[in-house]
C-alpha cells in the first residue's frame, strides 16, 4: 500500500462523524407569564467529536444561544468507538442555577440525570461501537413577576460531558478531545517523507 493511501486509511478508521445537536424552541414571557415546553423544531447542527468518547463541551462560558434562543430543548446524539475495553469516569459539567434538566444515556441505557448538582458515574464498556444521547433544558430561576414568583430561564446556558479517564481509546493513549487527531500527524509526516524519497530516487 502506498504511504498516502495508508494515511488515508488511518484517518478513515480513526475518525467518526461529528455529534449532532437538534434544537426545539418554546415560547416564554414574564408578563403575561408563559413557559411552554420546547416542542417546535428549529434546526440541527454538528459539533466536533472525540471518536473514542462521548465527551463534549457546549457553551463553556454559559453563553450558549443556539439559533439565538435562550429557552430551548437540545437533543445531542452521536456515536463513539471503544477499542480498549475498560472503565471511564464521566460527569456532567456546566450546570448552573436551579432546575437544570439533563439526562444522558449510552445505547439507550440511562447513565445519569442532572439537576442542581454535577452528577458523575463510572461506565465499563467492552470493545464495540456505542450510541449516546444527551437531553438538555436550560436552567430556571425563581423570578419576581409583579406580586408573584415564577420560574423563568436564567439565561446561563451550557452543558458538558467530562471524560476524566479517556480509557476507551487506543492503548497508546488518547489526547484531549479538542485535538484527538494530532496523534496521527507524526505518522503522516513520516509516511510522506518516505514516499517523497522513493519518488526522488526513481
Amino acid at each position: 500500500m502506498k504511504p498516502t493511501l495508508l494515511l488515508t486509511a488511518l484517518l478513515c478508521v480513526s475518525s467518526r462523524a461529528d455529534f449532532t445537536v437538534d434544537i426545539w424552541s418554546g415560547h416564554y414571557s414574564a408578563t403575561p407569564y408563559t413557559l411552554e415546553y420546547p416542542n417546535t423544531f428549529v434546526g440541527s447542527y454538528t459539533i466536533p467529536s472525540n471518536p473514542f468518547s462521548p465527551e463534549l463541551n457546549i457553551g463553556p462560558a454559559l453563553d450558549w444561544r443556539p439559533f439565538g434562543l435562550t429557552w430551548f430543548r437540545a437533543d445531542i446524539h452521536g456515536s463513539f468507538d471503544v477499542v480498549t475495553p475498560g472503565t471511564s469516569h464521566l460527569s456532567l459539567g456546566n450546570l448552573w442555577g436551579s432546575r437544570v434538566n439533563a439526562g444522558f444515556s449510552i445505547d439507550g441505557v440511562g447513565a445519569f440525570m442532572g439537576s442542581d448538582i454535577n452528577p458523575d458515574v463510572s461506565v465499563t464498556l467492552p470493545v464495540g461501537t456505542y450510541s449516546f444521547h444527551l437531553g438538555y433544558l436550560p436552567s430556571l430561576v425563581q423570578t419576581d413577576v409583579g406580586t408573584v414568583t415564577e420560574s423563568l430561564p436564567s439565561g446561563k446556558n451550557g452543558i458538558a460531558i467530562i471524560d476524566d479517564n479517556h480509557s476507551w481509546g487506543p492503548s497508546i493513549g488518547v489526547p484531549e478531545s479538542s485535538a484527538w487527531w494530532l496523534w496521527l500527524v507524526p505518522a503522516g509526516i513520516l509516511l510522506l517523507r518516505i514516499d517523497c524519497r522513493r519518488r526522488s530516487s526513481r
